[in-house]
């Protein structure tokens, strides 16, 4: 399943993969460029997935399962820190739960750049919506 990350806070912004493993993860305006489209391995509301680079083929991961850790593509091993849960929100949004290790932590849009933070804080911008590539 392909798709395209916007924080529901910017819709016209998109999750953007650097050409290179280990860069961070970007926020920039939504082109529809393969950097921009991500494949769901598993989709599917508490699914847990890989999310891939359509252009790469890299993992959606994080170096550190920490609060503020930037969010990079790495290769694909299957590890924790790229193992996503998925949950969709009564509001249409969803997000993006890393692994299964405590705290908590989803990715949420921080300026230009996509960290992780604890899904506990309030008014964190952790809402993501999803639309198909065009």
């Amino acid at each position: 399943h392909a798709a395209v990350f916007s924080p529901a806070m910017a819709p016209g912004q998109a999750m953007t993969g650097p050409a290179w493993p280990g860069r961070p993860v970007r926020l920039s305006r939504d082109t529809g460029s393969a950097a921009q489209v991500w494949e769901i391995t598993h989709p599917g509301n508490g699914a847990r997935t890989e999310i891939i680079n359509q252009r790469t083929g890299l993992c959606l991961g994080a170096a550190r399962h920490v609060a503020g850790a930037e969010l990079s593509t790495v290769v694909c091993t299957g590890s924790r820190r790229q193992q996503w849960t998925e949950r969709r929100l009564a509001n249409g949004a969803w997000r993006l739960s890393l692994g299964s290790s405590r705290p908590v932590l989803q990715a949420a849009a921080a300026g230009t750049r996509v960290r992780l933070a604890p899904r506990t804080r309030p008014g964190q911008p952790r809402n993501w919506l999803r639309h198909r590539p065009s």
